[in-house]
């Protein structure tokens, strides 16, 4: 079951991917991203946009007149205004290899920076962005002040604000300390939000309940059968989104919290075989006795992506193996 889950990529997109690998709890956590903006060998520049060059790189031309250009995900390349500005947080070096501490230029070329909170490092010029882009203050955000912008920043009409305020309240460990009681309705309220960024929605999830009580305390398991029922299931190929409706399964699977089972079963038709098993995972602790049925009449629909039909026909012959007096499968 574990290889299935790893083939089928159930870390889909960055943050996921960051927060499977331990991001808020490592032995190098991520940083939050305001912290990430400031440390070489980041540069923040502002630029205009000329063009795409290729699927994957930006041509960007600075303040001086200089043009370069930055590997950028096709899907935010597409969506640049040509002759626009943007500030652009970029990385044109990386560690050697022969030598970790010593750092050289990327022989790729510089890339625009990607992490949880920034995704990506790339924002419309504002005095708002040049004020939160600039280095802080030492000290300044680590206090309730911050905490309480990047609460008010969830709400901001670009999701490339709110992807850093989520960063910012997820990854700043000292904030933890600074939450009330009367900040979960502003973070269910966001989470629970269909038209808020996934990776936003999913990192606070995650980080609520990493540091449960700390982050205002249970909202976010009172915002989980609502996800399991609301969220779409995308019945073709694995989807971006469906991180957010792994990390609620997940959540949902490892958690002692009262869910309708059928908001678990539209969980198995999903074109992500790793959504049926988590969804399976969650529904074996509540209504064991629902399992095998419920997957023998998934498997009876005309059309199931390929990796969950898989998936499903192999979770239903470990079942007949566990159960001798069950009569096999033809």
């Amino acid at each position: 079951m574990e290889s299935l889950r790893i083939r089928e990529g159930i870390c889909l997109g960055l943050v996921l991917a960051a927060l499977c690998n331990g991001a808020l709890h490592a032995a190098k956590p991520v940083p939050p991203p305001l912290d990430s903006l400031q440390r070489p060998p980041v540069v923040v520049t502002e630029f205009e946009f000329l063009a795409a060059a290729g699927e994957s790189n930006a041509r960007l031309l600075d303040a001086n007149g200089l043009e370069t250009q930055a590997i950028l995900d096709h899907a935010a390349l597409a969506r640049l205004a040509p002759g626009g500005c943007y500030h652009v947080a970029t990385v044109s070096l990386m560690r050697s290899p022969q030598e970790p501490k010593r750092w050289v230029h990327d022989p790729a070329g510089a890339r625009v920076l990607v992490q949880p909170g920034l995704e990506p490092a790339l924002f419309a010029c504002s005095e708002k962005a040049r004020r939160w882009l600039a280095p802080a203050a030492p000290g300044a955000l680590d206090t309730r002040a911050h905490l309480l912008a990047m609460l008010a920043l969830l709400s901001d009409a670009d999701p490339q604000w709110q992807n850093l305020a989520a960063g910012e309240l997820a990854l700043r460990a000292p904030l933890r300390r600074l939450y009330r009681r009367s900040d979960a309705r502003i973070l269910k309220n966001f989470v629970l939000n269909p038209d808020a960024p996934d990776p936003a929605r999913a990192l606070l999830l995650q980080a609520a309940a990493e540091a449960h009580p700390a982050m205002a305390g249970d909202w976010w398991r009172a915002a989980l059968p609502t996800l399991a029922a609301q969220l779409p299931v995308h019945r073709e190929a694995p989807d971006r989104a469906d991180a957010l409706a792994w990390m609620v399964l997940d959540l949902i699977a490892r958690q002692d919290i009262k869910v309708p089972p059928a908001n678990l079963q539209r969980w198995l038709s999903a074109g992500n075989g790793s959504l049926a098993e988590r969804a399976l995972a969650a529904l074996r602790l509540r209504a064991p006795e629902l399992e095998r049925s419920w997957v023998e009449s998934t498997l009876e629909q005309s059309l199931l992506a390929p990796s969950t039909r898989e998936f499903l026909e192999d979770h239903l012959r470990r079942l007949d193996a566990a159960s001798p007096t069950q009569q096999p499968r033809s």
